[in-house]
């Protein structure tokens, strides 16, 4: 038997232009896998623009490069052009095989100075 679990990760997180923002570190321990993020950015001044990643270890004190992995998201205007881009949406979380990492959202513009995010990451749990 599984259970899905939502972990919010940020709520209202407030973003400058080209700013960005790490979370703490998450523990996959107990997790069978992550499953996917649900996401919302959006900004008064324009569209907002973020990119997800995430990074690495094996102890939960040194981690990899952020720019070691490949983004979740690397444009939220470009994946959700067709849509409404400031709208919330649910992205696949790759499995990163790894016992701890952490995710990090940068905005992307260099003009918005009020972006806020959202995310939420939902984990798999096997109920054992």
């Amino acid at each position: 038997m599984e259970t899905l679990n939502n972990i919010s990760i940020w709520t209202a997180e407030a973003l400058v232009a080209s700013g960005s923002a790490e979370s703490p570190v998450i523990d996959l321990r107990t997790v069978k896998n992550p499953e996917s993020i649900m996401i919302k950015a959006s900004s008064v001044l324009g569209a907002a623009d973020v990119k997800i990643e995430y990074a690495v270890s094996k102890d939960g004190v040194n981690f990899g490069s952020f720019d070691d992995e490949d983004d979740i998201i690397s444009s939220t205007n470009t994946l959700f052009s067709g849509a409404n881009p400031e709208g919330i949406h649910t992205v696949g979380m790759p499995n990163p095989l790894a016992p701890f990492i952490k995710l990090k959202v940068t905005e992307l513009t260099t003009t918005l100075a009020d972006t806020l995010v959202d995310l939420v990451l939902i984990l798999r749990r096997s109920l054992r």
